[in-house]
């Protein structure tokens, strides 16, 4: 009883000592983790900084532990100081990174390994020691937030005060206004842990102290010391948005002054007089599509940070600071020391987006940081010469009276560059290429003589073009259209062997029932063609379209009178329709030819795949798979062997996907993906169809 008497007082009185301590005295050792740029440090790609072949690491401006955390360390350092902290009461385990290129004996100096840092701990006294670090996870998933560590167990930590530390600490590092968290955590659910608890006691072992000779028990080394302090890891660098920010300085800084205001905190420290901002500027629409840049659904990180917009900061009509947000994909911006005010406002300018002006007025208060996300619409391009997504169509060949060769083609825009590229026929690989000047939007023109052409003398060979233009940047309209359909489905033909390239086929369904519903066409800009095309059928519930690789327009119908699939020829589109089911239609419409489902109504139709590969698939509303469910997927192989395509079927598809056991009505629609990863199929469901 009596030794149980003596360890509780002498852990009270360790928490009254370390509570006493005041600015004056308190003396606290900072470890940045890491310290290099090797492969220790856990370097990974980013969109601005990608993984280098030579090293298998970016370049030192990429993302590195070592760059992150002394960033974070040095301002915590510094924010302390300013808070009243005496310089030479502060501690760092290291100042700089390097070596570069790696080197493993030099980088040791730099880096200090965790137990030559915790008999530093131990040797000094201090009172406080935090650990600065991110965290990974899976490289790419979606798991992000904050993790304090101590020494010791969830229930008992080892060194008294660590603990508190870490719950002093927490609210200050609370931040996802910019930096969004997974699970449920929030400034009052903390992810506090002791290092013992968190590994599993089978992880961890005994050390001794190379300065005191006291053997500790845990996990982390850098812990295993007499000194009350934590480990810290502020984000998951392998969440790939947050890796991004973490590329910007002064987004580190900001963790690092968060930890300074915890520690502050911690013992009764007065803070700064001045506060800070720190923000985001995102597009309003957009996300950010890059596999390096997988994000939260639904969170902040779900619209695309701006790069290279300009932020100016006002307090009332006086300019006080501007910044620029970086190339780096994150979008922040900072500004410091600025005094405690409620009339700040901010504007905002970025190339292709409306400007954002007197936004606010924000608050700013002593030894806060505001935080916000600004987000901005696009406006008039800047850049009046950005396309539609060039591409080059009607493409044709003949011979003039002196023997030359004319290559013609239109474009749908200018382009910046072109080439005529020459293939041999038989084995499709390429023999030369020549370079176009001038393509214009339009009809262009190329004549060469036989002897200009690459290859051999006798080789045969097939020609195309390759026509290049600006970058779209954003969402654009592409052309003056002005045509207003109902329910309108769409479908474009995209095959360049295809002589109605380009066209685009409008599905209108006005009504359930012949309700005038038919089909519209339209040229290469948009531009309708026809008032309405019928086929010969009395459509009723026409929906989702396709075109084959021969140009031939596919029109589904749910409807159960007039239930199947249609083909129009796209030179005739006037006349009337096949069907591509073969069979007896029953009322439920559904078709059968001897013994076998054919097809069925169905809501849409997927070609995939050209020649002898081609296959359609169709949303089978009433044809029952293995299962015994309804609406499954029918895979037709249409594709012969010589190269052409079947336009009509009288037998049971292909194959089917046994898909009825999670599609609760008939009503989908079916894209098959051509590099043979799968078929998705998206269903339209209504109220009581919620089904998993």
């Amino acid at each position: 009883m009596k030794r149980i008497l003596l360890l509780l007082s002498m852990a009270l009185g360790a928490v009254a000592a370390s509570l006493a301590v005041t600015a004056d005295d308190v003396r606290i050792y900072i470890n940045p983790g890491h310290g290099g740029w090797g492969p220790n440090d856990r370097p990974m790609a980013t969109i601005s900084y990608p993984m280098l072949s030579s090293t298998g690491r970016p370049d030192t401006c990429g993302f590195y532990e070592s760059n992150t955390n002394l960033w974070k360390g040095l301002e915590m350092r510094d924010a302390l100081q300013r808070m009243g902290v005496k310089p030479e009461n502060i501690t760092m385990s290291r100042t700089t990174n390097g070596p570069f290129p790696y080197d493993g004996n030099t980088y040791g100096a730099i880096s200090k390994n965790p137990s030559v840092i915790a008999a530093e701990v131990e040797e000094g006294g201090y009172d406080m020691f935090v650990s600065i670090h991110s965290n990974a996870n899976s490289e790419g998933d979606n798991t992000n937030y904050p993790l304090y560590l101590y020494r010791g167990t969830n229930e008992s930590e080892g060194v008294a005060g660590s603990k508190a530390m870490c719950q002093a600490s927490w609210p200050r590092h609370w931040m996802n206004a910019v930096d969004p968290t997974s699970g449920n955590w929030s400034q009052t659910n903390t992810v506090i842990r002791g290092d013992i608890s968190f590994y599993g006691e089978g992880k961890c072992g005994n050390t001794t102290n190379s300065y005191s000779g006291i053997t500790y028990f845990g996990y982390l080394g850098v812990l295993k010391h007499s000194i009350p302090g934590f480990l810290v890891e502020g984000y998951f660098h392998t969440y790939q948005p947050a890796r991004h920010r973490a590329l910007n300085p002064d987004y580190c800084r900001q963790e690092g002054l968060r930890l300074a205001r915890g520690a502050a905190d911690y013992y009764g420290i007065s803070g700064e007089n001045k506060g800070y901002i720190m923000g985001s500027v995102k597009d309003a629409v957009n996300s950010l599509q890059n596999s390096l840049y997988n994000y939260i659904p639904n969170s902040v990180d779900a619209y695309a940070p701006i790069n290279g917009a300009t932020v100016k900061l006002y307090k009332g009509s006086t300019l006080i600071d501007t910044y620029t947000t970086d190339n780096n994909y994150n979008g922040i911006f900072v500004f410091n020391g600025l005094t405690p005010g409620n009339d700040y406002t901010i504007s905002v300018s970025a190339n292709g987006y409306d400007d954002l002006t007197g936004q606010g007025a924000y608050t700013v208060s002593a030894n806060e940081t505001t935080y916000m996300v600004l987000y901005m619409n696009g406006g008039t391009p800047v850049s009046t010469d950005k396309v539609k997504g060039i591409f080059a169509y009607n493409l044709n060949r003949t011979t003039d009276d002196s023997g030359k060769y004319v290559f013609t083609f239109k474009c749908n825009s200018d382009a910046t560059s072109a080439n005529l590229i020459f293939t041999d026929s038989i084995s499709g690989e390429e023999v030369g290429r020549i370079a176009l000047n001038n393509i214009v939007e339009g009809d262009n023109s190329i004549t060469l003589a036989p002897e200009d052409l690459p290859g051999n003398d006798g080789q045969i060979l097939s020609w195309a073009v390759n026509v290049v233009g600006e970058p779209i940047t954003e969402i654009q309209r592409v052309n003056g259209v002005e045509a207003s359909y109902t329910r309108a489905t769409v479908a474009i033909d995209r095959s360049p062997e295809s002589a109605h390239f380009g066209t685009i086929y409008v599905g209108e369904r006005i009504a359930t029932g012949d309700a005038g519903n038919g089909l519209y066409v339209c040229d290469i800009n948009g531009q309708p063609l026809n008032s309405n095309y019928r086929g010969g059928i009395n459509w009723a519930n026409n929906l989702r379209l396709a075109v084959d690789g021969e140009g031939k327009v596919y029109i589904p119908d749910w409807g159960d009178a007039n239930s199947g699939i249609y083909i129009a020829d796209p030179d005739h589109l006037d006349g009337t329709y096949s069907q591509f089911f073969v069979g007896t239609r029953a009322s439920s419409g559904l078709f059968t030819n001897n013994g076998e489902d054919v097809g069925s109504s169905t809501p849409c139709v997927w070609i995939q795949g050209t020649g002898a590969n081609t296959k359609l698939y169709s949303y089978l509303e009433d044809v029952v798979g293995p299962s015994g469910s309804k609406n499954t997927i029918g895979i037709y192989n249409i594709g012969q062997p010589d190269g052409t395509l079947l336009t009509t079927w009288d037998h049971a598809p292909s194959q089917l996907l046994d898909a009825g056991g999670i599609l609760p009505n008939g009503n989908g629609n079916i894209i098959a993906d051509a590099g043979g990863r799968g078929t998705w199929v998206m269903q339209y469901r209504s109220k009581n169809q919620n089904t998993p």
